[in-house]
This record gives C-alpha cells, sequence and structure tokens, in this order.
C-alpha cells in the first residue's frame, strides 16, 4: 500500500496592525499629525519612544509632556509658574523642574505727603513696598467761609489729604447779607442801590450799583422848597398866600409869623 505525503506549506504569520479600518505593516506609523498646539492625536511626537500592542506585532509612537499643577499636560521646554514657583517641564524627560521666583531688591519707601502710610503687600509672589493714603489720618476741618463765600474741597493730582478753601458766590454783599444781582439793597437814606452784574477783581463778588435819590423840589406858588435836616431831600415849606382875584389876578400875602 502506497501512502501519499501531502506537503505542508509553512505559511509565514504576516503581522499588521488595524486602525480605522485600515491595515499597517509592521513599523509602520500609524498616525503622524498634530494640533494647532502641537498636540498629537494618536502618535508620532518623540520617535525614541515605542509603545507595543498587545500582540507585539506593531507599535505606535507616543508624545512626551509633563504634568501641570492644574493636571494640564505641558510640553517639553515649556515653562510656568504656579504657587510662587517657576516650573518647566524638562526637554529629554517628562521631569518638572522647579524653583522659586526671582523678586527684585526692594528699596526703602519714605512716605513725605500728609496723610501717607508705608503698605507691604504681596503682588505676583514678590513682596512690594508703597505709599497708601489713609483719610483716617488727615486732620478734619469744620471749614467755615466768610458771607458771600462757599467752602469746598479738593485734591490734587498726588496728593492725599483735601485742601479747604472758599469759592466766592454770584451776589453781592451789604452789611454782611447776601444779594443776588438785580435785587435792590438797602443802603443810606440818599441813594439807590441795586446788586449789579459787574465783579470785583479783588473778591470776585459783585459790585453795588448806587445812583442819588433824585428829590422833588418843585413847589407849588406859595411854597418854598428848604432842606431837612437828618432827611435825604427837603420839602416845600408855605411861605405866603397866593389869592386869586376876578379877572383873575392874583395877590401874594405874605405869611405872618
Amino acid at each position: 500500500m502506497t501512502t501519499t505525503v501531502i506537503p505542508q506549506t509553512s505559511i509565514p504569520f504576516e503581522c499588521v496592525c488595524k486602525y480605522q479600518y485600515e491595515e499597517f505593516p509592521q513599523g509602520s506609523v500609524i498616525y503622524n499629525e498634530t494640533d494647532g498646539e502641537g498636540w498629537c492625536f494618536t502618535a508620532y511626537c518623540n520617535a525614541t519612544f515605542k509603545v507595543y500592542d498587545e500582540s507585539g506585532c506593531c507599535f505606535h509612537y507616543v508624545c512626551e509632556y509633563c504634568m501641570g499643577p492644574d493636571e494640564t499636560p505641558k510640553q517639553p521646554g515649556e515653562k510656568w509658574q504656579s504657587n510662587c514657583q517657576e516650573c518647566e517641564c524638562g526637554i529629554n524627560s517628562s521631569n518638572v523642574h522647579c524653583k522659586p521666583v526671582e523678586c527684585p531688591v526692594q528699596q526703602n519707601v519714605t512716605c513725605e505727603k500728609t496723610g501717607q502710610v508705608v503698605v507691604n503687600e504681596t503682588v505676583d509672589c514678590c513682596q512690594k513696598i508703597r505709599c497708601e493714603c489713609d483719610l483716617k489720618l488727615c486732620s478734619i476741618s469744620n471749614h467755615t467761609c466768610l458771607e458771600g463765600f462757599k467752602p469746598l474741597i479738593s485734591i490734587q493730582n498726588g496728593s492725599c489729604c483735601p485742601d479747604y478753601y472758599c469759592q466766592p458766590k454770584a451776589v453781592c454783599v451789604h452789611n454782611n447779607t447776601e444779594y443776588q444781582p438785580g435785587a435792590n439793597v438797602p443802603t443810606d437814606k440818599c441813594e439807590v442801590c441795586k446788586c449789579g452784574s459787574s465783579v470785583d477783581t479783588a473778591t470776585k463778588l459783585h459790585v453795588l450799583e448806587c445812583s442819588p435819590v433824585q428829590c422833588d423840589t418843585d413847589c407849588q406858588p406859595g411854597f418854598e422848597y428848604q432842606l431837612v435836616p437828618g432827611d435825604c431831600c427837603g420839602k416845600c415849606v408855605q411861605k405866603s398866600c397866593v389869592v386869586v382875584l376876578p379877572g383873575n389876578e392874583t395877590e401874594i400875602i405874605e405869611v405872618s409869623n
């Protein structure tokens, strides 16, 4: 009996990787693209790092990165600041190197303006000394002004405490009384005054406009105008009697004492 031996052909196993329904031969770079910030999606960042699949057949590349304090990845060489530490992701490793933030040397600060105090504060992890205004240190003044003026408070640029001064009003002042422009102002009996529109260049207050009182000196026949001591205007005093006679004639009869 003759036995026929069928030779068996050894077919080598071809290792492939499948990704997104495509097959890649051994050693292929499966995905080699980065996003806009330089991070890789699936592979290729540093060719010295290879991750093999479970079968040990194919590999793909992974990115080397550091983990930041807020659990965000940092690229090699990237620097950041956290908890007053300046940190950097290593170029050839995933180690994070940190050192304290370097602060400039602070000079002595002297506050020269009234109301200022020295304040020591922390800004960007560094101590900074500066002058700050404390209004509680300013003297409070019950500022009063003369008639015709009003008190104002002003803080000049760069100053801390306010300045008090008196600003003139748009009024006239006579005998410690204020009068609005156009108002009559009682003064001497022999003149009539009102608050005018012009302003005194020295006091910055409006000035009075006065004119003498116009006295009526016309008297009826038989009367004579005479001044009255202590009065602005005189009065008509009868000196004679005027008698109208028939024929429209007049006769003056002197008044006897």
